[in-house]
């Protein structure tokens, strides 16, 4: 048993050529933190005939602090396009608690610990009453987020992995609910389905494909359609390519609401485990991001 604390310090600086008064204008955002967390694990372990198997239960409680203790100007002198326009001074304090369960499988020739079962909840908490809109109870968001990813001998695809997760606002219900489904390969193809629905949008679904070409080749194909409308929102292709030290996605967009086409290039250089890209913020990432989908 051991603790693990990470301090940090961070600033963000943004340079806008045009504000809402016509002016340009810079912004300087300064924050500090800390992680505060531990490991607890259990492993059992039993013979299936001359086999060894085991199960391995990883529980990681953690608590973050964050103090934004200084922005640059009211985020209402700018045009508001992302979260990055519309930050304030502002404390969070998040309790976290993730649980997995393990078991050793075989890639590429390795033995490794691999996730079949992943459940991660966590509470927000705004200390700071004057700074955030949380009424008196100071109450933010809570998030979960469950993965259930079974070996290849229990099913019938080699890959299989079903995610759930969400946020819950304690004041006005469900925010948003997503559920992921994917598979294969069927027909030399990885499939995928995701459907959703939050405050705003009653229900939308994204089905996608995805295949390898050669060793370091993926391509892929994705649309997105809203129920409540009947209409297709977005479609969506792309070609990747991975290599020891660097990656990079070529992705084209189409819009046919707007009929607009978006032209996209990503370029990730890998460095040792520097740029091993850690689960999304509730850790089952998204199944059906593009970047991930020729994986």
């Amino acid at each position: 048993f051991g603790l693990n604390l990470r301090p940090y310090a961070s600033g963000r600086g943004t340079f806008y050529d045009e504000t809402v008064d016509g002016s340009s204008e810079g912004r300087i955002a300064t924050e500090i933190g800390l992680q505060l967390g531990t490991l607890l694990k259990r492993s059992w372990s039993w013979l299936d005939g001359d086999e060894q198997r085991g199960v391995r239960h990883l529980m990681s409680p953690k608590l973050t602090y964050k103090n934004r203790f200084h922005v640059d100007d009211s985020s209402d002198r700018f045009y508001t396009f992302d979260d990055l326009d519309r930050l304030r001074e502002q404390q969070l304090v998040r309790l976290e608690l993730r649980n997995e369960l393990q078991r050793t499988q075989v890639f590429d020739g390795i033995k490794q610990p691999r996730d079949f079962v992943f459940l991660d909840l966590a509470q927000d908490l705004f200390p700071d009453k004057a700074q955030d809109d949380t009424d008196d109870d100071g109450l933010g968001l809570f998030y979960y987020d469950l993965l259930l990813r079974p070996p290849g001998n229990w099913s019938a695809f080699e890959n299989l992995s079903l995610a759930v997760y969400g946020d819950h606002d304690w004041r006005t219900g469900l925010r948003t609910f997503d559920t992921e489904l994917q598979f294969g390969p069927l027909l030399g193809v990885n499939w995928s389905a995701e459907y959703r629905t939050d405050a705003q949008v009653k229900g939308a679904v994204l089905v996608g494909a995805s295949t390898r070409l050669r060793e370091r080749w993926g391509v892929f194909g994705l649309a997105q359609r809203d129920i409540e409308l009947d209409e297709w929102l977005t479609y969506s292709f792309g070609l990747r390519r991975d290599d020891h030290d660097w990656s990079i996605l070529l992705n084209v967009i189409y819009n046919p609401f707007t009929d607009d086409t978006t032209f996209r290039i990503d370029f990730q250089p890998l460095l040792g485990n520097f740029a091993s890209g850690s689960r999304d913020r509730m850790g089952s990432g998204r199944l059906l991001d593009p970047a991930n989908a020729p994986h």
